[in-house]
């Protein structure tokens, strides 16, 4: 499948594979259906929207991680684990800083931090 890119509030639809890049804007599709993969997200830019719909195997989980140890979802962690359900999990983010994102909704996600 291939990828697409119109930043920062194109369309990306990305392959499953290990370490795919997203771009800080737009929507990502992410389709895992053979296992697991990591995925990592370009630092955000303030006032810039970030949507991201994990959908695939209902027993395999997608997992995005931010670009560094630096850069947090809500001030503390910087991974976000994709939980599978048939309806799928989603998250919604808004650059806050160039090393923070906000959480404007989720639906299935778990928030750590990498080591």
């Amino acid at each position: 499948m291939p990828t697409y890119r119109n930043a920062p509030e194109g369309v990306v639809i990305t392959p499953a594979t290990t370490a795919t890049a997203l771009p800080y804007g737009g929507v990502s599709l992410l389709n895992t259906t053979a296992g697991s993969a990591n995925y990592l997200l370009e630092a955000p830019v303030a006032g810039i929207k970030k949507y991201i719909f994990s959908f695939g195997n209902t027993t395999v989980a997608n997992t995005v991680i931010t670009s560094t140890a630096s850069i947090t979802f809500n001030g503390t962690n910087n991974k976000l684990a994709f939980a599978q359900t048939a309806g799928g999990a989603s998250i919604s983010l808004v650059g806050i800083s160039a090393t923070r994102w906000g959480i404007l909704a989720s639906t299935g996600i778990t928030l750590s931090s990498t080591s």
